[in-house]
């Protein structure tokens, strides 16, 4: 008859608690297994699911603090660099020192100059900005001399310059000034703007 799992209970009187009967049932064995088997291979498989969810959850989580960390590393690096940009800019915005840029693609137009400059002839950002304006600043003896020069500069003769010239006060006199200035290239090497800086030497030639 092949091999059978039995499974028997008594059947009791509730009032005198005697077993009235026997209750039994069999099982083929094979069956049995068979059903042990998945349930078996059922919580094996809940077991891996758990622990590789676990496994990931805590992947998850390492790579999230790696990410903060790599986010936090440069919003402090950032902060520091605006930081000293920001610092560095009233150092030069409040210098006697006149700092300038020109834009060689944009009909030699002042894209920068600091507030000094503006200041001291009385002209604001954008009439400095506006392309040549600024060249009407300097005295006319010198006109041809300067552009003599940023075209030496644009053209690709020289990488740098200096030379003394005057510029017009808001009073309407003249300043002599040391201008000092050299070449910005793009990543082709095209020359994309001049960049200087500017002393003023008025004593000094008034001393000489």
């Amino acid at each position: 008859w092949g091999i059978w799992i039995s499974a028997l209970a008594p059947v009791i009187d509730p009032q005198d608690k005697h077993v009235l009967a026997v209750v039994g049932f069999d099982v083929p064995a094979a069956a049995w297994q068979q059903e042990v088997s998945r349930y078996r291979l059922f919580g094996v498989a809940l077991a891996s699911l758990m622990g590789a969810l676990i496994a990931l959850f805590g992947v998850t989580i390492f790579f999230q603090a790696r990410a903060r960390d790599r986010i936090s590393r440069p919003n402090t690096d950032l902060k520091t660099q605006v930081s000293e940009l920001a610092r560095s800019n009233r150092i030069v915005e409040n210098s006697s020192t006149v700092v300038f840029r020109i834009d060689l693609r944009d009909s030699h137009r002042l894209t920068y100059v600091s507030r000094i400059w503006a200041h001291d002839c009385e002209c604001s950002a954008d009439l400095l900005a506006a392309a040549d304006h600024w060249a009407s600043l300097f005295h006319d003896d010198d006109q041809s001399a300067i552009h003599a020069d940023i075209e030496k500069l644009a053209s690709c003769k020289a990488a740098n310059s200096r030379l003394e010239f005057r510029f017009r006060r808001a009073d309407g006199s003249f300043a002599w000034v040391d201008g000092r200035v050299s070449i910005v290239t793009d990543e082709i090497g095209r020359r994309i703007a001049i960049e200087g800086i500017m002393f003023d030497i008025s004593d000094v030639k008034k001393a000489e």
